[in-house]
């Protein structure tokens, strides 16, 4: 079961996929919830465009840089990764990341498809951060 916020997020998705496919992005939602939970999800939002992982390991979590929660009632997992954006180049290199403490900190996909639209303007232009 994903959290209000996320859900959110997940909805604004759904609503610009057709925009990031048509700028050349993969869309793709991953989490650390067990198939049955984003399943449940999938059909709960009619998410049936949206590309929807889960089971990420928590390591895996860990090592793109995300925040890890411990779950806190009976509805959350023991372990939790918290909302994380990556806009992954070809090269399988990360070119922008938006990376949440808490659900209430989510990206909104319109800021997300703004920079994509921005890049594809100006495609010289290199990521801050990349020193």
């Amino acid at each position: 079961m994903w959290y209000p916020h996320r859900k959110a997020q997940l909805t604004e998705l759904k609503t610009l996929c057709e925009s990031f496919a048509a700028a050349g992005v993969q869309s793709i939602a991953d989490g650390a919830d067990t198939s049955d939970r984003a399943n449940a999800t999938r059909l709960e939002l009619g998410l049936e465009k949206v590309e929807l992982g889960y089971e990420m390991l928590i390591e895996t979590a860990r090592d793109l840089g995300t925040f890890i929660s411990f779950g806190i009632n009976d509805c959350e997992m023991l372990l939790f990764c918290e909302p994380a954006n990556f806009m992954i180049l070809n090269e399988n290199r990360i070119h922008a990341a938006w990376v949440a403490s808490n659900a209430f900190a989510h990206t909104r996909m319109q800021g997300a498809l703004d920079y994509v639209e921005f890049i594809q303007v100006h495609p010289g232009h290199a990521p801050r951060g990349s020193a």
